[in-house]
C-alpha cells in the first residue's frame, strides 16, 4: 500500500474509532463507514483496525452489514453505453435481442 492510501486508511481509522468504542457494534461502524465514503477493501482494512481484528473477522462485519446490502448486490451486465443486456446465463450475458 503507498504512503498516501496508509495515511488515508489511518486516518479514517482515527475518525471511526469513537463510533466503535461508544457501540462495539459492526452494523453501525459499517453505516458510519459507508457516510464518510470508505466502501470495499477500504471499509475491510478501516474495520480491521478500529476493532482490532482478524481479517475476516472485518470481512465478515463488512459482508454482513445490513447497509452494505446493495453495495453487494449482484448488477446485471450491460453493453457499451449502459444498456441491459438482460439475464445471466452459465455466466455469459444473454442478448435480449437472441
Amino acid at each position: 500500500m503507498d504512503a498516501e492510501r496508509t495515511a488515508r486508511m489511518a486516518a479514517l481509522a482515527a475518525t471511526a474509532g469513537p463510533v466503535w468504542a461508544e457501540s462495539h457494534d459492526g452494523s453501525a461502524l459499517q453505516t458510519f463507514l459507508k457516510e464518510i465514503g470508505c466502501h470495499g477493501v477500504d471499509a475491510v482494512l478501516v474495520t480491521r483496525q478500529v476493532v482490532g481484528c482478524s481479517l475476516g473477522e472485518a470481512q465478515e462485519m463488512f459482508l454482513t452489514a445490513p447497509c452494505r446490502a446493495e453495495e453487494l448486490a449482484p448488477s446485471e451486465p450491460t453493453a457499451a453505453g449502459g444498456t441491459p443486456l438482460g439475464p445471466v446465463v452459465r455466466g455469459k450475458a444473454r442478448s435480449s435481442a437472441t
